[in-house]
């Protein structure tokens, strides 16, 4: 039985010559290294496909600050009829230059509940700042800038909250007008102060943070500008003390 030429001539289309067509990409002028090139950029080309779609999208500030609290952000008001308790659901507010100071000084004051320690510390919202004292008897044995294990604990609490937001950070040492210890290691208040600032963020860094901080030592008329109504006992108390400070502002960079 002959060969049907349509059949025959059906099979050399349907299977061609891979060592033809490697021949026609030479005789063309192509080297033969380009066959190999273009697998080679088929191959990235995926793999990067492959990474991109596995990739998770960042999330926005305030986020990951609710995620490092392990807490729903529902507060409670505390009004009880019968079995059931009115509760108002927290918002968070994220303005264009960083969280909103409302919003940290009710998460973060939130936070008492759970961490005791953080009930020693007192939240001042001013217009563009959120500051938390922390009176150098929680963090400091009295004229030394050594930190107290309570005192630890606080910060290492508080330095994975801070990572979690882009605000600006800044640590103030105030000092009160109590005459240093002429055999002390200090020469004053003032500089006394200003370590027990570093103090502060070298336990921040220690525990995590790693964002730039700025210190600052303020002298002690700052106690009687700020608590002029104040007796000099609850002044002198006011003044042994480091403040964080979290502006409204993004830390630049």
């Amino acid at each position: 039985m002959k060969d049907d030429p349509i059949k025959k001539r059906w099979n050399k289309k349907s299977k061609p010559n891979s060592r033809r067509f490697i021949n026609h990409v030479v005789n063309k002028g192509n080297p033969i290294w380009l066959v190999t090139f273009i697998d080679l950029i088929s191959l990235l080309l995926a793999f990067f496909l492959m990474l991109y779609s596995m990739s998770s999208i960042k999330k926005v500030d305030w986020s990951s600050f609710v995620a490092s609290l392990d807490k729903k952000q529902i507060i409670e008001e505390g009004k009880k009829f019968g079995a059931k308790r009115e509760v108002t659901t927290l918002l968070p507010v994220v303005t264009s230059d960083g969280l909103g100071i409302s919003y940290l000084k009710t998460i973060l004051e939130a936070e008492t509940i759970t961490d005791p320690l953080l009930r020693l510390v007192e939240f001042k919202e001013e217009k563009d700042r959120l500051i938390l004292s922390f009176p150098s008897s929680l963090i400091f044995r009295k004229g030394s800038a050594i930190l107290l294990p309570k005192g630890k604990a606080v910060l290492f609490s508080l330095s994975e909250k801070l990572s979690n937001i882009k605000n600006r950070v800044a640590l103030i040492g105030h000092s009160d007008t109590t005459p240093v210890s002429a055999s002390g290691r200090y020469k004053n208040n003032w500089v006394l102060s200003l370590i027990r600032a570093s103090a502060v963020a070298d336990a921040l860094a220690a525990s995590g943070y790693r964002k730039p901080l700025n210190i600052l030592s303020l002298g002690d008329t700052e106690i009687y500008q700020d608590h002029s109504s104040f007796n000099n006992q609850k002044k002198y108390e006011l003044g042994r003390r480091v403040d964080i400070v979290i502006y409204s502002k993004r830390e630049k960079g």
